[in-house]
């Protein structure tokens, strides 16, 4: 994270300096645009240590095999393709929901890694595993679908599209 924040200020060094720079500085400029970017960042950051530190604490506590883990994992990847594709058609396009789709997907992300905190260390119960993952699937999904019509909502429409391919950059800098 903290090579992702040296980059990203040296590219904004780079970029005022430069006269076509490849991302605008007016996205910069975009109150709400900044505050997606702040929390898509942090989303990414929490995935990315969920994926990659789950199966090292199944492994510790439970003694599971790496295959193990991994089927563990693949519930909630899972769950997260089945949600865009089976409720698409009741996520909004526009509008405020949008926001609320946002904030209660990190909301969910943030409660269901909360909830590996709360496992017993003797005994492997399969629900208070499953059910973490499922949401933790959920979560993600509602986030990801709704990061495009924010982008569209914060930005003017000159905007849209470099808009999006730097959230996709902030999402890869933060590890996802």
């Amino acid at each position: 994270a903290l090579l992702s924040l040296v980059l990203f200020f040296s590219y904004l060094l780079h970029a005022v300096r430069h006269p076509l720079p490849i991302l605008p500085p007016e996205l910069l400029r975009q109150g709400g645009y900044l505050l997606l970017t702040g929390a898509n960042f942090l989303r990414s950051t929490a995935i990315f240590g969920r994926l990659y530190l789950l199966p090292l604490y199944l492994e510790i506590y439970y003694h599971f095999q790496s295959h193990q883990a991994g089927m563990i994992v693949f519930v909630g990847a899972i769950t997260e393709l089945l949600i865009p594709v089976f409720g698409i058609f009741l996520l909004p396009r526009k509008g405020s929901f949008t926001w609320v789709f946002m904030a209660a997907g990190s909301a969910i992300i943030a409660l269901s890694n909360l909830a590996y905190l709360s496992l017993p260390e003797g005994a492997y119960v399969p629900a208070l595993v499953l059910f973490p993952q499922m949401l933790f699937g959920l979560g993600v999904a509602l986030t990801q679908v709704s990061l495009q019509p924010l982008v569209a909502r914060t930005l003017p429409p000159s905007l849209h599209r470099v808009g999006m391919v730097a959230q996709l950059v902030v999402q890869f800098l933060g590890g996802m």
